[in-house]
This record gives structure tokens, sequence and C-alpha cells, in this order.
């Protein structure tokens, strides 16, 4: 946020601030739902990837990540990574909140209760906000999130979780 100015002064503009929240697992936990894709799946998956440019050879990758937890549902995808403390959910993506929170809840049932889990989410999407606020999840920080000429037009309303901060 800090850098804004900087950026701008090279020519990017601001598009909107992900936020990043915090909980623990056992707040977020709920019933199994969802399934590990298969091998066979992942380029079913590839299609949900939000962002304004095909990525497949990256996408495919993350969805495989060693010791990560990545999830399918209905049109939907969920990846819940290690990282320094805790878990980081991204991607989060859904056709509605509530094919979110089965997603998220999912995920978290299999980690101990205690166990930190980060969502960073685009303050574009009003229903992550609730999905965020409604599990007792707590702000953290922002980033902004700004390009550099025209900024590309896609779907934010199935965008529950950025996959990571620096790629979108």
């Amino acid at each position: 946020v800090a850098q804004q100015e900087n950026y701008a002064r090279s020519g990017f503009r601001l598009a909107h601030r992900n936020l990043r929240f915090e909980g623990v697992a056992g707040m977020l936990a709920g019933e199994a739902y969802g399934s590990e894709p298969e091998e066979s799946e992942l380029d079913e998956l590839l299609s949900l990837d939000i962002a304004p440019y095909p990525r497949p050879a990256y996408f495919r990758r993350w969805l495989r990540q060693p010791r990560a937890i990545t999830l399918r549902g209905s049109e939907s995808v969920l990846v819940c990574r290690p990282c320094q403390n805790g878990y980081k959910i991204g991607p989060l993506v859904a056709p509605n909140i509530d094919e979110a929170r089965r997603l998220l809840g999912s995920a978290c049932a299999r980690l101990a209760p205690e166990t930190p889990i980060f969502l960073d989410l685009p303050e574009t999407n009003p229903q992550a906000l609730e999905l965020a606020h409604s599990h007792g999840m707590t702000m953290q920080f922002e980033t902004a999130r700004m390009y550099h000429g025209e900024q590309p037009e896609f779907d934010h309303s199935r965008w529950f979780g950025v996959t990571t901060f620096e790629l979108g």
C-alpha cells in the first residue's frame, strides 16, 4: 500500500484491494465435502482459474503442491497449503458463498482446530467478505492490486480466495 504512489508514477493504476483475513481451523471447520481431484480431472479444473490471462501450466502445478489439501466441488476448487505459520487458502473459487463455505469448512476440518488459517480475498466480492466475517476471521492487512495499462476484466463474483498476492 505504501508503494502505490511509486507504482502510479510508473503507469500502474489501482484496481482494488486484496485483504488478508486470519482465523483458526476450528472456527471454520465444517462437514466433509468435495473430493481431491484425480490427475484426469485437472484439465477441467483449469477453467476455474480466476486470472485475466490463461496460465494452465502454473495452475496445474499449483493444484498439485506437496502437503496441500486440494478439493473440488460443484464448479469450485480450493487449495489449502502449508505456510510459515499455519495454512493459506487460495485459490478459493466457487459459484456462490454456500459452495465456498462448504469447501472451506471441509478443508479446515482436516486440520488441528488451533491451526492458523489465512484467507486472502478481493474486496470486490462482497460475498467473500461476508464469508470471512461470518466465521469471525479478522483482517490483518491489505495489498493493492494494480495493473499497468488497461485493466483486464474478469468475473470477481466467483473469486472467494486469491491464489497468491504475488500472482493473483
